[in-house]
């Protein structure tokens, strides 16, 4: 790691949209990284590339964030790594359908990665930030917390408990000068369409961000 002042952030599906695009944005704003996700290949050439634009330093944690040993593995690195001083809760997916077209191996690989793991992520790094007194998780929740009448209500609930944890965490933890925001984007123009076998071009141009 380099001798970053603003410390390393560690955002969890970082490969591919919204956390790669965090990965630029943190990286040219000075801060080491470290890049949580399944795609190796795709983590170790972003990694490269912001190591060469940037001259952070970048590490790279491959992990299957609905698998429980991997996520006990980043938990342990966020309560250990003093340096880490930044946590990006984005990994996160959707369905092809909702909660009567689904069966329980799909339901419960959504509600983990969308719900569970970004709950326990945020209980280590705010525990470990409040005793090294500075800190701040970015939750990536969504539009769709707000509106649970509108497309898949199982989606929208995992969203909607997101941003009452950060409501509820940001309250507890001001005080000790940790920070907290919840992130509530429209629909954005991400692979998380593709992979859950949905068509984003479906939905008016006007809701879709780029």
């Amino acid at each position: 790691m380099s001798n970053s002042s603003k410390g390393t952030a560690l955002i969890t599906g970082a490969s591919s949209g919204i956390g790669a695009v965090y990965a630029d944005r943190l990286a040219k704003r000075g801060y080491d990284l470290i890049l949580v996700a399944r795609d190796v290949a795709r983590l170790n050439a972003l990694a490269a590339k912001l190591r060469t634009e940037t001259g952070v330093a970048v590490e790279v944690v491959p992990a299957d964030l609905t698998n429980r040993v991997d996520i006990a593995k980043v938990e342990a690195r966020l309560e250990s790594d003093a340096s880490i001083s930044l946590l990006i809760n984005n990994a996160g997916m959707s369905l092809n359908g909702g909660l009567l077209d689904n069966d329980p191996a799909a339901l419960e690989r959504i509600i983990t990665l969308n719900t569970l793991t970004p709950t326990l992520l945020a209980s280590a790094a705010g525990k470990a930030f409040v005793a090294r007194g500075r800190g701040g998780i970015v939750n990536i929740a969504s539009v769709l917390a707000l509106a649970p009448e509108m497309f898949d209500g199982v989606y929208s609930g995992t969203k909607a408990h997101l941003l009452n944890l950060s409501q509820s965490l940001a309250a507890q933890v001001e005080a000790q000068g940790i920070r907290i925001q919840a992130v509530l984007p429209g629909a954005t123009r991400t692979e998380i369409w593709e992979r859950s076998g949905k068509d984003v071009d479906a939905f008016p141009a006007e809701m879709v961000m780029g």
